[in-house]
Formats: C-alpha cells, structure tokens, sequence
C-alpha cells in the first residue's frame, strides 16, 4: 500500500479558511466524488444552521443587528423576515451552491452578489456592517478534517 498526502483546503473569497495535510494511506482512495459529496452536503446544513442562528453558529459572534430605519421598512414590505433573508434569494444562493466535483476538486460557488458583500472584510463605502455567512470555526475544520482521515481509511475506491 503506498503512502502519500492529501489536502483539504477551504477558501471564501480567496481568503484561506481551512488548510489540513493529512499523511498516510491516500493512495487507497480512488474516487474523491463520494467524499467531495458529503462535505458540500455538510456545508449546506452548516448555513442553513448558521442562517437560523443569525450568525450566531459555533463560536461565532451572532451579525450585528439591523438599524432601526432599515428594520422598520424591511418589516414593512417584507414582513417579519431574519437578517439576510429579506427575500430569500440570498439564503437560498448560499444553502444550494453550485456543486462542481472534480477528481481532486470540490468547487462551491454561490452566485449572489450580496453574499459576497456582506462576507467580505474590504473596506466599506457603506454603513452596513460586514455579516460573515461563511466561517469555519475549530469545530466545523475538525470535522471535516475526521471526514476526510475517514473517507480515507475506509479507502472507498
């Protein structure tokens, strides 16, 4: 059985948010699909958790909330809605990503642009505070770090 390494790299918006070698038996694994499948899987429930959470998820600080102006005129025409789902649109952007597994490749994109804006921490030409809806915390990287040392070692082929 040859020995070798693999990496797990998670990254939003090219900033680097899990990065795990791991050793050992990779060479048993031959298709990743599977293993790639079930970590988007999980993904997609972590921000559907973090989403009902507003946020608040694993460690992190819940987003800061609303202003009382824009509150006012979101329930208004939206109604009693959570932050970041005033229309759904983005919550639903970010909970079904558009999954592209490769051989050796997981790609998640989500395609809104106020996802993008509110995870980004580039500075702001607008009052509105920055609400992360991606953030690994120790736990989730743990996770999915014994995922993948499992996948491995049940050397699914």
């Amino acid at each position: 059985m040859a020995f070798g390494y693999l990496n797990l790299s998670f990254e939003v918006d090219g900033r680097v948010e899990l990065d795990r070698t791991l050793h050992g038996y990779v060479a048993r694994v031959e298709d990743w699909k599977p293993f790639f499948r079930s970590l988007a899987a999980d993904f997609r429930e972590m921000e559907r958790e973090r989403f009902a959470a507003q946020g608040a998820f694993e460690g992190e600080d819940a987003w800061a909330p609303l202003d009382e102006t824009y509150r006012s005129h979101k329930e208004r025409v939206y109604g009693q809605k959570p932050i970041l789902q005033a229309t759904g649109a983005m919550f639903e952007a970010v909970v079904n990503p558009e999954e592209k597994a490769e051989d050796l490749q997981l790609t998640l994109t989500i395609d809104s642009a106020y996802a993008l804006y509110h995870q980004s921490d580039k500075p702001r030409e607008s009052n509105l505070p920055r609400r992360a809806i991606i953030a690994l915390g120790a736990r989730r990287k743990s996770k999915w770090t014994g995922m993948m040392r499992d996948y491995i070692w049940e050397g699914q082929t």
